[in-house]
């Protein structure tokens, strides 16, 4: 133990005798050489805040391309690093499916504009004519409603008209009997044109049934032969039914046959007509492929046949409403006739018969059953305008689907947003990518024009930094490069890392140089305040003497001390405003006999 005291005393000693004998050296060295001196001379001298940041890419200099729809990449046109352009072609994907969705938004805005077509000829009754038919009728019903009630007044009265009530009576009967034939030509007129109705309306109905049972079903072949055997039948029964109407009609020119048998082959031709026509539809429907969208649709026509035949079969009653009136017109002659009768047997002054109110009272529900016909068809054709206008939304509805279709065909072609380098690539060709509420990135392309340094300043000097200063800074990948730019943003939102508080500061970089990548860690100094062109001394020149700043200038081989008044202070030299000449030599270092405290 004591030995180990020893050994470590001996240590001691060598250590400060030697620091001993090197100072002494050193004071002798620097005896000879002479003490340390500079010279005055002008520079710039600039006061700035060190910080710490990163090279990044400027706000939409960085862009993730993706797809906005589902699908195989089909094609894929980029590499990292190859150059792209904005708008040229890096990816495409699969567009079979949709090229299909084209063509069938495109079939089905043919088959809307051609629903829309026929609406319109449907509905080509002017609105103007119905109104005039429903007011035309209004008026009529004001007339005999008029006369009832003078029909009513005379029979209450006690008129001496004897003679006058025959007249009457046989005025009343020949009108009544005319009205009779009227009415038994506007039933015969009615009838067919109801029969051909119903007849073509149940025939829509057969055929859209049989268009949506194929639909529903698929087409066979022998569906399609019987169908064409079918239009083949229907051809020469309208053959033969028009052969036979023809015929009908000329032997009743010859009044060879009645009136009924001209409507009844009348009747048969239609019914012909419509099977016809029932058949070509059908095997029109058998030729087509089917679609969910053709079972839609054939739903929505047999919906729409059935509508019309129910139309078809409502306007039965007008038939109805001519055989009552015909009843009524009858009934009107027979008390025509009694009260000629009556008049002639009774001579003497009677009151107006029962009869002429009844007869009047006829007349006012025939005017009031051709009110409720007129508006029935004025309500029918504001049913064929809103249909047409829902064609015609339809039509629109079915353009709109053309273009969806259509702007989706066109995201299989992914082109470059923005002009760069690619940055990065997230798939190949064959893979099957998914289009959700993001869609997925391609291809990431870099805009390394568009970057920017972001400084991280201290919250103890955020305060005098402000827009528009100049700003320096160095990267590790070419230390012996400097680079210059300006400061163009602050973010007001602080970042704390490790309880520091930062700021970041954006710098624009004034020449890239094309060497500058994202994500390069910068040294950057941004500049407080410079001076150009002054006089300046380094930091260890300044002395201070009895309260004052002085140099030590060199007069004669002596060092006199001079007060000087000094400026901005960087961290090697400092601005002297006076005191001092350029050109004039200083101490610097320290003269032998000086302490530092001088």
């Amino acid at each position: 133990m004591k030995m180990t005291r020893w050994i470590a005393l001996i240590v001691v000693v060598v250590v400060i005798a030697g620091g001993i004998i090197w100072a002494v050296a050193l004071r002798g060295r620097q005896h000879r050489e002479g003490p340390q001196t500079a010279e005055v001379v002008r520079r710039t001298l600039s006061v700035g805040i060190e910080a710490l940041g990163a090279v990044q890419p400027m706000v939409g200099a960085e862009v993730r391309v993706g797809a906005q729809v589902s699908g195989r990449v089909e094609e894929l046109f980029a590499n990292v690093g190859d150059v792209v352009e904005q708008g040229e072609l890096i990816a495409r994907l699969d567009d079979s499916e949709l090229r299909a969705r084209v063509e069938r938004a495109q079939a089905d805005l043919t088959a809307a504009e051609e629903k829309w077509r026929e609406a319109q000829a449907a509905a080509a009754a002017a609105p103007e004519q119905t109104a005039a038919a429903v007011d035309e009728a209004r008026s009529s019903l004001g007339v005999v409603r008029a006369r009832l009630r003078q029909v009513e007044a005379d029979a209450r009265a006690e008129p001496a008209r004897a003679e006058s009530d025959v007249d009457q009576a046989q005025r009343t009967l020949d009108a009544g009997r005319a009205r009779l034939q009227q009415a038994h030509a506007r039933g015969k007129a009615a009838k067919p044109a109801s029969d051909s109705q119903i007849a073509q309306a149940e025939a829509a109905v057969r055929s859209t049934q049989a268009k949506l049972a194929r639909v529903e079903r698929g087409a066979r072949a022998e569906e399609i032969a019987s169908a064409e055997a079918a239009v083949r039948q229907a051809e020469s029964r309208l053959r033969e039914t028009t052969q036979n109407l023809e015929r009908a009609l000329t032997l009743f020119k010859k009044d060879y046959v009645a009136a009924q048998e001209v409507d009844r082959r009348q009747t048969e031709c239609d019914v012909a007509k419509g099977d016809l026509e029932a058949a070509r539809q059908r095997l029109a429907l058998l030729r087509t492929q089917s679609l969910p969208e053709d079972l839609q649709q054939a739903r929505a026509e047999l919906d729409q046949a059935r509508s019309q035949l129910a139309e078809a079969e409502s306007r039965a009653v007008e038939v109805e409403l001519a055989e009552r009136d015909v009843s009524a017109a009858a009934a009107e002659v027979a008390r025509a006739e009694a009260g000629l009768r009556a008049a002639r047997a009774n001579t003497s002054r009677v009151p107006v018969s029962r009869q002429q109110v009844q007869a009047a009272r006829a007349e006012v529900e025939r005017a009031e059953a051709t009110l409720r016909k007129a508006r029935a068809q004025q309500v029918e054709v504001e049913l064929k305008r809103r249909a047409a206008e829902a064609a015609r939304a339809q039509v629109e509805q079915a353009r709109a689907a053309l273009r969806e279709a259509e702007a989706k065909l066109g995201h299989t072609q992914i082109h470059a947003p923005i002009s760069g380098v690619v940055g990065s690539v997230a798939t190949q060709e064959g893979e099957t990518v998914a289009a959700g509420l993001t869609a997925p990135t391609f291809i990431t392309i870099l805009d390394l024009n568009r970057i920017e340094v972001h400084a991280f300043v201290d919250e103890t000097d955020i305060g005098r930094v402000k827009e528009g200063q100049k700003a320096i800074f160095f990267v590790d990948a070419y230390p012996d490069q400097e680079f210059t730019g300006e400061v163009t943003a602050i973010y007001p939102q602080a970042q704390m890392e490790q309880n520091v508080v930062e700021y970041d500061v954006v710098i624009a970089i004034d020449e890239l140089r094309g060497l500058l990548k994202p994500d390069m860690t910068a040294n950057a100094t941004i500049m407080m305040e410079a001076r150009e062109n002054v006089l300046a001394v380094p930091n260890a020149a300044i002395r201070r003497e009895g309260g004052r700043r002085v140099v030590h200038i060199e007069e004669n081989g002596q060092f006199t001390p001079r007060p000087v008044e000094t400026g901005l202070r960087d961290s090697s030299y400092t601005e002297i405003l006076s005191g001092v000449q350029e050109g004039d030599t200083i101490l610097v270092g320290e003269l032998e006999g000086t302490d530092n405290g001088g």
